[in-house]
């Protein structure tokens, strides 16, 4: 074989192969297409080993042993079989499906700040939202919401697990450096089927020059993913200044975060750079939004802040009819005033002009929910789209689970709730609502190790009181009072509903009359000062209460209502007007049918519906509701035990065997989470 230089050939052979493997590794795409290619590249390569040693063999064996003539041969065997490699090669490169072709949805990840003084994450947040703003339209390319691509911050998972989770090919990464008047921008743009890089990206470019920046750093990656594409999503105008915009993305910035401190923040920032630029329309949308939420907090007077922001999204909409977030805070706004029509109206428009705005898709199953004619049924629709485009905001999740729960899908409402937190998700809300949700549906020793495992005892009184309302449920009286006069929970002005419903439960009717003179919506104060009427025997101060109660009701709340009106019925019977009261359980009745063809079905509505059906007589339908209402979980016998009408239920037959199986399964609930809760108790007190 040295003879006929085909050790030498060899050699020559895979220096040769190796550089031809080398360079097309550095040309093919980095996806599982592009690895099969590679991969057929190589097979040939060994293949083609074998086929070049016979060759070279072959043409050395007539030659009497020449080495200048078997030499000669060896070396155009090699040549000709490592340029048929090359030509497989390019054949392969060249005319294999693109790459980009193949990716069908993006994520943005918030660029990591890695300025000198560490203050600049919000600009970072802003730009990396500004390139996924103009990727949304690129056909074919789904592009994932804001807030769920902005859980990732901290890179607690990776790029794989990210991928799976927002449904997507490809994920941005990046970081973002500014010093002084300069900014530096570093992207990599990952495969997330194979973690390996698609494209990098370094860009240089001055604060006035941060938009062209933007446009060019999104049309790069456009020629990646998607070059036969060159459309992009029209965006707003941008600011005259870059002061403006830096003003703007610390408004969105603060606005994002939704608690009361942070939405006062936003407001300030988008007032200034309303006064740098009074012709950037999202800056007037994002003042409205921040006077909304914080008038639904309590924090600004109803009707001064919708008259303000209604000049807000008015401004806004002149200066840019287009603007999706304007027609979507119009919706919000009308939603805030209850005319459900136009708020409807409103929020289609928006999605008209950007299907993928997931808070637009939210708040329209709000709209959905509450709006006559109305109820989960319809507003299910929108929020699962709404979760469909934004899988962690936890908001959307929350507003979901909450849908579910009504339409009597406990199981899917908490298992939503538990997938939330299980992904990292921080979100205090979540915890609490989770623990709610498990008291709602008969599950307090759920609830309790929620609340326990959770950081809801331990960030502001709502988990504490919630834990004192799952004790007074679990029959655990003296332990929930101990909690109720927690020193947390008395200086707080927050009398929350399950705070008053442990109050009244375990009959600490001071602390509940305490929390009653605090600021509290006009239905639920009505409704206690009734109860508390009631309980101290003076029935006609508690019907007084209890009809004003039911003139405010909110809309979209059945459940509410047909509780009140069975209590108004009661006190009429008690002060001896049977007429009235019939004709009002009777449109109780109709209420109730109404609802549960709109999809209700809670244990409570149940129990409500039961109480409506015994006291008209119908020992059958009442039976049946009851049934109903302890098989799904209806646990809250010390409660109705309180509340008038509730009595009418106890004279039908086959209900001493309900209530001993409610009381059996509160025993053995208790059993299993006694000694966390004493041991809470006892640390509380400390």
């Amino acid at each position: 074989m040295h003879r006929r230089g085909v050790i030498r050939a060899l050699i020559i052979y895979v220096l040769a192969a190796w550089i031809v493997v080398e360079i097309s590794a550095s040309l093919l795409p980095s996806n599982e297409t592009g690895a099969q290619q590679l991969r057929m590249i190589i097979l040939v390569a060994l293949v083609g080993c074998p086929v070049m040693a016979i060759l070279v063999w072959r043409r050395g064996r007539g030659t009497g042993g020449g080495a200048k003539q078997a030499g000669e041969r060896s070396l155009l065997s090699i040549v000709s079989v490592t340029a048929l490699l090359a030509v497989l090669a390019w054949t392969v490169t060249a005319h294999s499906p693109r790459a980009d072709r193949e990716y069908s949805g993006i994520a943005i990840l918030p660029f990591s700040d890695l300025s000198a003084t560490e203050d600049h994450q919000y600009l970072a947040d802003g730009i990396a939202e500004e390139i996924r703003n103009r990727l949304v339209a690129v056909p074919g390319l789904d592009v994932a919401a804001r807030s769920s691509a902005f859980a990732f911050r901290q890179r607690s998972k990776n790029v794989r697990e990210i991928g799976e989770i927002l449904r997507v090919d490809l994920v941005l990464d990046g970081s973002l450096r500014k010093a002084g008047d300069t900014v530096r921008i570093s992207l990599q743009l990952v495969d997330a089927r194979t973690g390996f890089e698609v494209w990098t990206g370094s860009f240089d470019a001055g604060l006035d020059d941060i938009f062209a920046l933007q446009d060019e750093i999104a049309g790069q990656i456009v020629a990646v993913v998607a070059p036969d594409n060159k459309e992009m999503a029209s965006v707003a105008a941008m600011p005259s200044s870059f002061d403006a915009y830096d003003l703007y993305l610390l408004g969105r910035h603060n606005w994002q975060k939704r608690d009361i401190a942070s939405l006062e923040r936003a407001l300030e920032y988008f007032d200034q750079s309303i006064s740098r630029d009074p012709r950037f329309a999202p800056s007037h949308t994002g003042r409205a939004d921040s006077l909304l939420l914080l008038a639904r907090a309590g924090e600004r007077p109803p009707q001064q802040a919708v008259v303000e922001a209604n000049e807000a999204i008015q401004t806004a909409l002149q200066l840019d009819p287009l603007l999706g977030d304007a027609h979507a805070s119009l919706g919000l706004l009308r939603l805030f005033q209850g005319n459900f029509v136009a708020a409807e109206l409103a929020l289609r428009e928006a999605l008209r002009i950007a299907p993928e705005n997931s808070t637009a898709h939210m708040w329209l199953g709000l709209t959905q929910l509450r709006r006559p004619g109305g109820g989960p049924n319809l507003a299910l629709e929108a929020l699962q789209a709404a979760q469909r485009l934004d899988p962690m905001d936890p908001t959307i999740t929350l507003n979901l689970a909450g849908v579910l729960a009504r339409l009597g899908h406990g199981e899917e409402s908490i298992s939503e709730l538990r997938q939330l937190l299980a992904r990292g998700v921080e979100s205090h809300g979540a915890g609490v609502l989770l623990a709610t949700l498990c008291l709602q549906w008969g599950r307090l020793d759920e609830a309790i190790v929620v609340l326990s495992d959770s950081d809801a005892l331990t960030r502001g009184p709502d988990g504490r009181a919630l834990y004192a309302r799952t004790l007074a449920a679990l029959g655990q009286g003296d332990l929930a009072a101990t909690w109720l006069r927690s020193a947390d929970l008395q200086e707080t002005a927050a009398a929350t509903p399950p705070r008053l419903d442990a109050a009244y439960i375990t009959g600490a009717d001071e602390l509940l009359r305490e929390a009653l003179y605090r600021e509290n919506p006009p239905h639920a104060a009505e409704w206690w000062n009734g109860l508390l009427s009631w309980r101290g025997g003076d029935i006609s101060a508690a019907l007084a209460s209890f009809d004003l109660a039911a003139a405010a009701v909110p809309d979209g709340d059945p459940q509410l209502a047909i509780t009140v009106a069975g209590a108004r019925a009661a006190a009429l019977r008690a002060l001896g007007d049977a007429d009235s009261a019939i004709g009002i359980l009777m449109e109780a009745r109709q209420l109730g049918a109404d609802s549960v063809a709109a999809g209700w079905d809670t244990p409570q509505l149940n129990f409500a519906l039961a109480v409506i059906e015994a006291s008209l007589g119908d020992e059958a339908g009442a039976t049946a509701y009851l049934e109903q209402a302890v098989a799904a979980g209806w646990r809250d016998i010390e409660w109705a035990r309180g509340v008038p009408g509730t009595a009418q239920v106890v004279h039908i037959v086959g209900y001493a065997a309900l209530e001993k199986t409610v009381l059996d399964d509160l025993q053995r609930q208790w059993k299993s989470v006694a000694n966390q809760a004493e041991a809470a108790t006892v640390g509380l007190s400390r």
